[in-house]
């Protein structure tokens, strides 16, 4: 028996194609690396980007700068709505605009006076993240640079056994499952800071 191909986007599933298909499909850009791709009868899909000799590495490359892009846009857009006063300089106060030679050195410093040895604050990289909200999903655990959880359907609350950990990234996380009971493409959204 020939392999069994399927591929699914926004909650619709297409198939079967065979392997000769779906490598067509791929190449004319029907089917994206972000699709999700399931062979024969097994429940649990995988993305297109990951089933090897499917795309060339210019489009999988290709879709992974549209994807991070497409958040980067989301997360600048995001922060610009919630923002108040952007493109205002800070306001100083005239205390701190004439600061005596005796005051402290960070006071100093801030008007361009001389260095503080104070060490820098880490860089965003370095913060423990933080997840703050899961559809899709229970949050097992989470230590700061990754997360531990298991997905369940939002539609049936069918949840799936297998436990996936992926690191914690800013912003919006997507993560695609197939729930074996609704027979339908899932999204699990995850949320952190």
């Amino acid at each position: 028996m020939a392999d069994q191909w399927y591929y699914g986007r926004d909650g619709e599933i297409l198939g079967p194609f065979t392997s000769v298909q779906l490598k067509e499909l791929a190449t004319t850009g029907t089917i994206h690396p972000t699709d999700m791709i399931w062979k024969n009868d097994i429940a649990a899909g995988v993305a297109a980007a990951k089933v090897k000799k499917l795309f060339s590495e210019d489009q999988v490359r290709s879709a992974a700068e549209e994807s991070v892009s497409a958040s980067m846009a989301g997360e600048v857009a995001a922060a610009t709505e919630s923002a108040d006063g952007v493109g205002e300089p800070p306001q100083t106060s005239e205390a701190e605009e004439s600061a005596p030679e005796s005051a402290p050195a960070d006071a100093r410093a801030s008007e361009g006076g001389e260095q503080t040895d104070a060490a820098p604050p880490p860089s965003y990289s370095e913060r423990p993240k933080r997840v703050i909200q899961a559809t899709g999903a229970i949050i097992l655990s989470q230590d700061g640079k990754n997360v531990r959880f298991r997905k369940k359907c939002v539609k049936c609350g069918q949840d799936d056994r297998s436990r996936t950990t992926m690191p914690i990234r800013p912003g919006t996380m997507r993560v695609g499952f197939y729930c074996p009971k609704c027979k339908k493409l899932q999204t699990v959204l995850i949320q952190s800071c």
